[in-house]
């Protein structure tokens, strides 16, 4: 079902295509600063197998984006789209995180494709994205900013049709799908029932209107949202491939409660969610403490951490996490956690909070966990 709906949708011609294949494709692009720190050295640009190359080391003080603009005549969405290869790309202790595609309209944003790190091979990327009123061009940008190489070919923009939603409204949550997928009412009941529920559980009332959007597969979801995943929450917005998804439903009603590091809000979503990979969730947490794929709390508590580790563990052992606290120690203190600990704080700090909340530290709170499981 990959890129069913994609197909489906009528498209013209590019109005910029650029596949980096004759030697002087590289003048059609400027060179500008895209972040910098200092003069010198400049990351390098460069035509290599016929694609663009960019390249960056530890000593870059310089990081050049190239940039192409693309005129629309009359275009009201474009789709934007790419191939992109990377090799030891490392985000570790880089002070600007980029390497990606990205959009630009006039006086806007920079809208940024999917990002990448460490090795990845050629793979294709795509965003498809509204012109705003009396946008004549849009500027579409290469750039590295971390040590490390990354190649780009085959960048595209089309003029597109506007997406063409199918709709239904339940109570305050407007629902959408595309032409050719499925949002059934029984799903969107589903989904109400959930957020009762989850509303009743956390004390919040959560925001007038929702919009939830469901796609029929990952890589429609980020051609049309900008995000890669099964699911995401954007300001009031649902994102997700599901039919059925309390899990963002959880995210949305939990804001009130304050900003935590990922172990605390992925795990409250797990958790209200009743199950992980389709099992509950101490079950999918004993199978990956008995699989020995066990990641310590501690090790977890910071959030960058969290994002770089298999979510198919984080996600089960945070889950776990908070169902914990919940049983053992109360929702209050789940709450306390919840509100106190933040995402943008030092590690250090949200451990300092941590014990004083629990009166046990991260390396405590883990043993008793694992113990709590094994006994199940």
């Amino acid at each position: 079902m990959i890129g069913l709906l994609l197909a489906a949708l009528a498209q013209q011609a590019p109005v910029l295509e650029e596949k980096f294949e004759d030697p002087e494709a590289l003048g059609r692009w400027k060179a500008v600063d895209g972040a910098r720190v200092g003069p010198e050295p400049p990351s390098r640009a460069s035509l290599d197998g016929g694609a663009l190359r960019l390249e960056a080391d530890e000593g870059t003080r310089r990081w050049l984006s190239l940039e192409r603009a693309a005129r629309l005549p009359g275009a009201k969405w474009i789709r934007v789209s790419a191939r992109v290869r990377t090799e030891d790309v490392n985000p570790s202790g880089a002070r600007y995180a980029n390497c990606n595609l990205y959009v630009r309209f006039p006086r806007g944003r920079v809208q940024p494709l999917r990002p990448f790190s460490g090795t990845h091979p050629w793979t294709a990327v795509a965003h498809r994205l509204p012109v705003p009123g009396g946008a004549e061009e849009a500027v579409v940008g290469c750039f590295l900013s971390m040590p490390g190489r990354a190649w780009f070919d085959d960048v595209r923009v089309e003029a597109v049709d506007p997406p063409k939603w199918e709709e239904a409204r339940s109570g305050r949550t407007l629902f959408r799908w595309l032409p050719g997928d499925r949002l059934p009412e029984e799903a969107r009941r589903y989904n109400q029932e959930s957020w009762k529920s989850v509303s009743e559980f956390l004390g919040t009332e959560g925001p007038a209107e929702v919009v939830y959007y469901k796609y029929p597969d990952v890589p429609t979801k980020e051609e049309y949202s900008g995000m890669g995943g099964n699911g995401h929450v954007n300001g009031d917005e649902i994102h997700t491939v599901w039919a059925r998804d309390r899990h963002e439903i959880v995210h949305i009603l939990a804001r009130p409660w304050g900003n935590p590091p990922a172990l605390l809000g992925e795990g409250l979503a797990v958790h209200l969610s009743g199950s992980w990979q389709g099992r509950p969730v101490p079950q999918a947490a004993r199978e990956i403490l008995e699989g020995g794929k066990w990641i310590p709390l501690d090790d977890l508590l910071d959030t960058a951490a969290f994002r770089r580790r298999d979510d198919l563990v984080t996600y089960g052992i945070a889950g776990a996490f908070s169902r914990w606290i919940a049983e053992a120690h109360g929702k209050e203190k789940l709450r306390a956690l919840f509100g106190r600990l933040n995402a943008a704080s030092p590690p250090e700090e949200n451990r300092r909070l941590f014990r004083e909340i629990l009166g046990l530290t991260p390396a405590e709170a883990d043993a008793r966990l694992r113990a709590s499981l094994e006994k199940k």
